[in-house]
């Protein structure tokens, strides 16, 4: 059965029945989605697994840990503002993204020790802030170092 074609309340409602049915019967369910959202809230105990290769066994917290994923703190900024001008420190900055109009500033939120309002008290500038959850879907290209895009077609050739 595929959650797919289901609205949100349909999963949840789906999922809800199918943990009460193993539990009331004892019994183990096996799921294998690509929906990280579904992988973070269903499941005790998480495999990650790409192309036949097991990558992580544990539940969804222990897998987002043992990945080194973080959360972090996204600031937009206008075009102009020099980057290096603004009050942060260098080692909460995890990179800078040019975007069509401003620039993103990632900043390692555990390293920042700021929340969003004192991000815009000490960079009036921002045009915008927000925080970021760590969530599987970072997990899993961390851990299997690929996309979670479609996969490349395979030729048959190995290397």
């Amino acid at each position: 059965m595929t959650t797919s074609g289901l609205d949100v309340q349909g999963k949840r409602d789906f999922w809800t029945l199918l943990k009460e049915v193993a539990a009331d019967q004892g019994v183990t369910l096996l799921l294998a989605t690509h929906d990280m959202e579904e992988a973070e809230r269903v499941p005790r105990r998480l495999l990650i697994i790409h192309r036949g290769i097991l990558y992580a066994d544990g539940s969804p917290e222990e897998i987002r840990a043992l990945s080194g994923v973080e959360s972090r703190l996204i600031v937009d900024l206008p075009p102009h503002v020099n980057v290096a001008d603004i009050p942060l420190p260098a080692e909460v900055v995890d990179h800078v993204e040019r975007k069509a109009g401003y620039q993103r500033v990632i900043l390692k939120a555990s390293s920042a020790r700021w929340d969003a309002a004192e991000i815009l008290r000490r960079v009036p500038q921002a045009l915008r802030v927000e925080r970021r959850e760590a969530n599987l879907g970072d997990a899993f290209l961390r851990l299997t170092g690929t996309s979670l895009e479609a996969p490349e077609e395979h030729t048959g050739e190995t290397a």
